[in-house]
């Protein structure tokens, strides 16, 4: 699963942003179970910041860039999982 290979080391396997990697960090990853701060997120945002990186919309430089390992297709795929955690 791609979200396990890049995100759950700082976002953690729950989506909580307490990944094994989050201590390691001067910002602390987004918890994706913040449902009404996900709520506020466009999926244009978060597509820009999976395939940029933090900096490239105002956030955390921190969070990397994965636009040279992950297809437009494979991100678009991500929002939809990380977009799960807040499903009903």
């Amino acid at each position: 699963m791609t979200y396990k290979i890049y995100c759950s080391r700082c976002h953690g396997d729950e989506g909580h942003g307490d990944g094994p990697d989050a201590a390691t960090l001067t910002a602390h990853p987004r918890n994706f179970t913040d449902c009404a701060a996900m709520a506020k997120i466009p999926n244009d945002t978060l597509f820009k910041a999976i395939k940029d990186g933090g900096a490239a919309v105002g956030i955390s430089g921190e969070m990397p860039s994965w636009g040279t390992g992950l297809s437009g297709e494979d991100i678009k795929g991500m929002i939809k999982y990380v977009r799960h955690f807040c499903q009903k």
